[in-house]
């Protein structure tokens, strides 16, 4: 244990001693033509391999809320033909505009600059869900 905290604190003083050699290697390193594709891309392949059942147990959370939000939906709908699919489409349309249109007006609110990247967030988030109301996971 005490072999631990040296350890630590050993390389946390050779860290913060070499601090801005560590800073300029990392800009050299960025500097490299499509590193910064890769290595967020390669990082985030990791974390998502190695977490795969936390993903897997979050994304079932998600389809299971997705659910009962289309099924509140497909209660109020005055049809029963094709109501689920209505239902699935208007909970997906309103997922991708509502966020983004709270945080734009928060934004303007604050800083009086609009949000940077409606769409991208928009894009994610319609992407995201989709995923979660089309899959099917095999049951455990």
């Amino acid at each position: 244990m005490l072999l631990t905290i040296a350890l630590v604190v050993l390389c946390s003083a050779i860290v913060v001693f070499f601090s801005q050699e560590f800073g300029e290697a990392i800009k050299k390193f960025f500097k490299i033509p499509g590193m910064k594709l890769i290595l967020p891309t390669a990082l985030a392949s990791f974390l998502l391999a190695y977490y795969e059942p936390w993903v897997l147990w979050v994304l079932l959370k998600l389809k299971a809320i997705l659910y009962v939000l289309a099924e509140g939906i497909r209660d109020i709908l005055p049809f029963e033909t094709g109501d689920w699919l209505v239902a699935q489409i208007l909970l997906l349309a309103a997922l991708t505009v509502v966020p983004v249109l709270l945080i734009d007006l928060w934004s303007v609110k604050k800083t009086y600059e609009r949000f940077k990247h409606p769409y991208l967030l928009s894009t994610l988030i319609w992407i995201i869900t989709a995923f979660a109301l089309v899959m099917q996971l095999p049951a455990v």
